[in-house]
């Protein structure tokens, strides 16, 4: 997963993710069970400001169907 994630932060020149791509990354994680990279990814996005309800939509069904 780790070889995964460095690929998609390197984007293409030009080019920089979106709230949309973030997202569909959680969902990926989610469905991986990749718990805490979703954490890492939910803080790089609030860094960059890119947190939506959707985001938070995705983690909180991410985190309750773990259980």
């Amino acid at each position: 997963m780790e070889v995964v994630l460095d690929e998609w932060q390197r984007p293409r020149p030009g080019y920089s993710h979106d709230s949309r791509t973030y997202n569909k990354m959680m969902l990926i994680l989610g469905k991986a069970r990749q718990f805490e990279t979703m954490v890492i990814v939910l803080e790089e996005m609030g860094e960059r400001g890119l947190l939506t309800l959707e985001t938070f939509q995705i983690a909180i069904k991410a985190f309750a169907e773990a259980q």
